[in-house]
């Protein structure tokens, strides 16, 4: 049995195989709307600032090879929404279907916990053709709290977008 571990990003060490995976969707899928794969020192500086905002920065491994990353921000980047932040969650194609992102999603939320976060919202894109994404959340108690239709572009087509929410206990 393969062994996942958990810990936080290492902005240096971790940046060069986040942006390999999040490019992986942003030319591949609607799960993000960004259109252009960020580069290496765009990514390295997310994390930091991620971290220097004291959210967490998660990355996961699997025996040691780097499987994916997941995150937390600000949730509208308007501190009035403090209590409530966005998550980000994405795997190497390589290791979807093997608990990593469980894990991951796990890890996140008892963070944001801990961290007294009240709401986490999920801003599925693609909305409910993500079924994977959506599964994953919804394992993690998210609700569906609604569908924007067509809301963003990629790849020249209108897409939807679901958000889902998770009230962490005060």
């Amino acid at each position: 049995m393969a062994s996942i571990t958990i810990r936080n990003a290492v902005p240096s060490q971790d940046a060069e195989d986040a942006c390999r995976v999040y490019s992986h969707f942003v030319l591949n899928s609607s799960a993000t709307f960004e259109e252009i794969p960020p580069t290496v020192s765009a990514m390295e500086a997310l994390i930091r600032t991620t971290q220097d905002q004291r959210y967490p920065f998660l990355i996961a491994e699997v025996d040691g090879h780097f499987a994916g990353y997941a995150s937390a921000k600000l949730f509208y980047g308007r501190s009035g929404f403090s209590p409530t932040v966005e998550d980000s969650i994405y795997l190497d194609p390589a290791f979807h279907g093997q608990g990593v992102g469980h894990y991951l999603l796990g890890e996140l939320v008892d963070r944001c916990r801990q961290r007294g976060i009240r709401n986490i919202l999920a801003l599925i894109g693609g909305g409910p053709s993500n079924v994977g994404s959506t599964r994953l959340h919804e394992k993690h108690g998210f609700f569906l709290v609604g569908n924007v239709e067509k809301c963003g572009r990629k790849n020249g087509e209108l897409r939807d977008m679901s958000i889902l929410q998770l009230v962490l206990d005060s």
